[in-house]
């Protein structure tokens, strides 16, 4: 049955995000406190840099997942392969392009504007002495194996297909004036964007004794999922494809809903520089995500219409 959305508002004043509490008890230690200053200042606007597919900075309207994850893991990436997005004509052109033949949705009768977006290849090497801390900290079983320091972590996403209709606003600059403001304030213009996008489970083999439930729940958390959140999050999602999700920042409200069958997850947002909603959800080894301007109460029968 899916669940009414849950008013972040009213909560009551004594739960306290996990990622406070994380905060205040890494700071009690020295080495704890080294280790904090470097995981959660990544999470901060930075001066403006050249960025990758699978590993952008955290600015912006939504933070992924596999990005938070990746800060938690290990200090740097190593980019193996990265493909630019393509612009394509068609639907028969994306077909090609990507390997698999996008679901559009049929309630939207005017023509998207197409893009392949490129395959990708990261690895990253564990560092046991910092994930031990963060994982300690956060209330996680912290008995990591000798074994998993320096074992390396491969996340490879394959090319996927992006549909954007209507009058959709551009993508913020990479300036540090548009890192801290993001996009423009929406217009009544804006309402008729929608933008879907279509992706293959990313492929990932963690080293054994890692518990990659616990750092989905720590990077959900970290995203501004409360606790209870993040459980149904990840009762919905495994590890493989929520590493491919994104959670919208100044999150109202957040409820499960039904997607021909399967578990999504909708989330709209309170802040006016971006998506009001983004509704992702996962089928058949595929993970979509449908993001709009206009009102929520479209997503559910915007996202069945893919077909």
């Amino acid at each position: 049955m899916p669940e009414g959305p849950v008013p972040r508002l009213k909560r009551p004043a004594w739960v306290v995000p996990s990622v406070v509490v994380i905060v205040a008890a890494l700071l009690l230690t020295h080495p704890g406190r080294a280790v904090a200053h470097r995981f959660f200042s990544s999470l901060r606007i930075e001066t403006p840099k050249t960025v990758t597919a699978s590993f952008t900075a955290p600015s912006g309207s939504s933070r992924r997942v596999e990005d938070l994850v990746a800060r938690m893991v290990a200090d740097s990436l190593s980019v193996v392969q990265e493909e630019p997005d393509r612009p394509v004509p068609g639907l028969q052109e994306a077909a090609q392009a990507a390997g698999f033949t996008p679901l559009l949705p049929s309630a939207r009768t005017d023509a998207p504007t197409l893009t392949v977006t490129g395959a990708s290849k990261v690895s990253m090497t564990v560092q046991r002495s910092q994930l031990t801390t963060i994982l300690a900290e956060a209330g996680a079983p912290a008995d990591l194996p000798p074994s998993v320091d320096g074992a390396v972590i491969t996340v490879k996403t394959p090319r996927g297909v992006r549909a954007q209709y209507g009058h959709c606003p551009a993508p913020p600059a990479t300036t540090l004036r548009s890192q801290l403001v993001g996009r423009r304030p929406e217009t009544s213009r804006d309402r008729d964007c929608l933008i879907v996008t279509e992706t293959p489970t990313p492929t990932v083999e963690p080293p054994p004794g890692l518990d990659t439930g616990e750092l989905v729940r720590i990077a959900l958390e970290v995203s501004g999922l409360s606790p209870d959140e993040a459980r149904q999050f990840q009762s919905a999602f495994d590890f493989r494809t929520s590493l491919g999700l994104a959670v919208p920042r100044f999150m109202r409200s957040f409820k499960r809903v039904d997607v021909h069958g399967a578990t999504g997850m909708l989330m709209t947002s309170g802040w006016r520089r971006g998506p009001r909603y983004v509704l992702v959800w996962a089928s058949k080894g595929m993970v979509y995500s449908l993001s709009g301007y206009g009102d929520s109460a479209d997503a559910v029968p915007l996202a069945v219409s893919v077909g």
